[in-house]
């Protein structure tokens, strides 16, 4: 993930690798972003869309892509339980994958989504998403 921000201690990999495995056993797709809005640092005016990080890029939100494929999956589902924004939605040129995931998941009749985390709630605050 380049310079990106990331939990990567041995318990964090052995729960992902649970959580992997769980989801193979009751036949669940796990979908992950593909690309990634990144920049060379938190203040660069060079944005850049990648599929692959150099080790000095930093990931600051997912790329147009990947907003399209969670789309197409939020398409499929009823319910959805989020615990994290996928970008830094704080500075306006990261947000657009929290921002358009929430217009999907608002926008759906019939839709559930369940906001976990402090960060995700500012999010749904900042979209006017709550309710």
């Amino acid at each position: 993930m380049g310079k990106s921000l990331l939990e990567c201690d041995e318990n964090a990999i052995r729960v992902c690798k649970e959580v992997v495995e769980y989801a193979k056993k009751k036949n669940v797709e796990l979908v992950f972003p593909t690309d990634f809005t990144c920049a060379k640092d938190l203040n660069a005016t060079g944005l850049a869309v990648k599929t692959k990080l150099e080790s000095d890029d930093m990931a600051f939100d997912i790329g147009p892509d990947s907003v399209k494929k969670f789309v197409e999956v939020l398409n499929g589902c009823q319910t959805l339980i989020w615990n994290g924004p996928v970008g830094m939605f704080e500075k306006e040129e990261y947000s657009l994958g929290t921002k358009h995931i929430f217009e999907q998941a608002c926008n759906k009749k019939g839709f559930t989504t369940i906001v976990c985390g402090g960060d995700t709630g500012s999010a749904a605050k900042k979209f006017n998403a709550e309710g």
